[in-house]
């Protein structure tokens, strides 16, 4: 399932005891939030790759 297009991000129960296990943290936050992190980096680089032209819509030049 692709989790990009949803507002509420819920990981399936299975992935965040393996994700806990994985990355030693401590509670299910803990674990959620760093998978959200992974999805946001992978995101960016997807962005970054794209070659998209960012630029800034408050300048005043």
């Amino acid at each position: 399932m692709d989790n990009r297009g949803h507002k509420s991000f819920r990981p399936k129960a299975t992935k965040i005891r393996r994700a806990e296990r994985t990355i030693h943290a401590n509670t299910q936050t803990e674990a959620t939030e760093h998978e959200r992190n992974e999805l946001a980096t992978k995101a960016n680089d997807r962005l970054l790759r794209s070659g998209a032209q960012i630029r800034d819509v408050y300048a005043w030049d």
